[in-house]
């Protein structure tokens, strides 16, 4: 019965919000919403600033969920793993080093690997090697963040007092999603116009 208490609590929940009316629960949930929308506005900001330079290589709007998507998956890959050894007491901040070190290594071989599989696709897809080359090392760097993020988010939120399983998902998105756009853009726009 303490595991699932602590279940819950690292949920952001407990026995009275569990039995909460719909009402409650719905506006608790809008309030993650409009977080999450403030959020995204930001990461959509970085792509504006990229308008030019996607309206001159329009693949680049095509390639950008790619990276995007790569880079939430493998940081929700490290921010499950972390979620579950703190509410297991297997790790907290003093201790998270050697849990941050191997998520990172992972994300950044799986990125060389995606990198390499994404840069063959868009240079079958659209006949160009350089660009091939931007979203490679997009991808890589993107997926090295991510996992980098993906462990430390869930540790300074709980560092800070707050519930890692609700909040962390939220901010790895929006970082993820406005690092990666950043990069690939950014890298469109220096090596390809």
């Amino acid at each position: 019965m303490q595991e699932h208490s602590q279940a819950l609590k690292m949920a952001g929940t407990d026995k009275n919000v569990e039995d909460e009316s719909l009402e409650s629960a719905r506006k608790a949930r809008l309030h993650w919403l409009l977080i999450n929308l403030l959020a995204l506005t930001c990461a959509a900001l970085i792509v504006n600033v990229f308008a030019e330079t996607i309206e001159q290589i329009v693949a680049l709007a095509v390639l950008m969920p790619i990276v995007a998507a790569l880079g939430g998956n493998v940081g929700n890959q490290a921010v499950t793993v972390t979620v579950r050894k703190i509410a297991l007491g297997q790790v907290g901040w003093q201790s998270a080093y050697p849990l941050v070190l191997r998520e990172v290594k992972m994300s950044s071989i799986n990125g060389l690997i995606m990198g390499g599989a994404v840069s063959l696709l868009t240079f079958f897809w659209f006949h160009q090697a350089l660009l091939g080359v931007v979203i490679a090392i997009a991808v890589i760097i993107n997926l090295a963040v991510a996992g980098l993020i993906g462990s430390l988010i869930p540790l300074l939120i709980k560092k800070f007092g707050g519930y890692p399983a609700i909040a962390s998902p939220l901010l790895l998105a929006t970082t993820t999603d406005a690092i990666g756009f950043f990069i690939f853009l950014g890298l469109a726009e220096l090596i390809l116009i």
